[in-house]
């Protein structure tokens, strides 16, 4: 007797710590539900009835995909836990986006046809994480390429770095590099120079987590320099 009251006074506890809601996928399907673990993409969901499935969140709607956000933050599960422990992140939930700007120009002299400036060149490097938790502790390192005038017989080196405390989930941090100068000429021939590319090296924890260039090539016709 004692254990059937026991038992009961369990299920009780539990209907009363369960929160049941209505998940609803893409395509308009819904099923009435309470969490019972969320990791990575995968959300572990049980039914009244005491069936679990396991669902995609990036299948299900935003408004689902905000509530597991926070009941994952709230109430972390034994798998989400461990999971979070020091585990290094999933490369592929970072995007990175390397993008090629001009950020100042002076002309340096300019008469009849003939115009010579000076451009700084540098990148957008952005940073998306498409992970359900924050990536953190990140230290990206870069080598920037650059040929200040054509006739150069190697290119110009600039090395830098940003650390950048955490990236939230489903959010983009983004910053932009240090610049190379760059001399154009119009008229008379070509003499111009140019940002010949980036090569971008991304850190979790102290773990080499992404490599990545722009364009690809750099990677084989430069030689990476150590960044301090």
């Amino acid at each position: 007797m004692k254990r059937l009251i026991a038992a009961g006074l369990f299920l009780i506890a539990s209907v009363l710590h369960a929160e049941p809601r209505t998940f609803t996928d893409q395509f308009g399907r819904s099923i009435t539900a309470e969490i019972v673990s969320v990791e990575v993409d995968q959300v572990r969901i049980r039914r009244e009835d005491g069936q679990i499935f396991t669902l995609s969140i990036s299948k299900l709607s935003e408004e689902d995909q905000k509530f597991i956000k926070q009941w994952a933050a709230k109430t972390p599960s034994a798998s989400t836990a461990k999971a979070e422990e020091k585990s290094t992140p999933d490369s592929k939930k970072l995007l990175v986006t390397l993008s090629k700007g001009k950020f100042g120009s002076r002309t340096i002299s300019q008469y009849e046809s003939y115009v010579h400036k000076h451009e700084d060149w540098g990148y957008n490097i952005q940073l998306t994480n498409q992970d359900l938790r924050p990536i953190e502790n990140l230290r990206v390192e870069y080598n920037l390429f650059s040929r200040t005038y054509a006739d150069t017989s190697s290119p110009t080196l600039l090395k830098g770095k940003k650390t950048i405390k955490a990236v939230p989930s489903r959010e983009t941090e983004s910053f932009r590099t240090g610049t190379a100068e760059v001399c154009k000429h119009r008229g008379y021939g070509n003499y111009s120079g140019e940002m010949k590319g980036i090569w971008v090296r991304i850190y979790a924890d102290g773990q080499l987590l992404i490599e990545q260039s722009s364009p690809e090539t750099i990677m084989t016709t430069e030689k990476w320099s150590k960044v301090d």
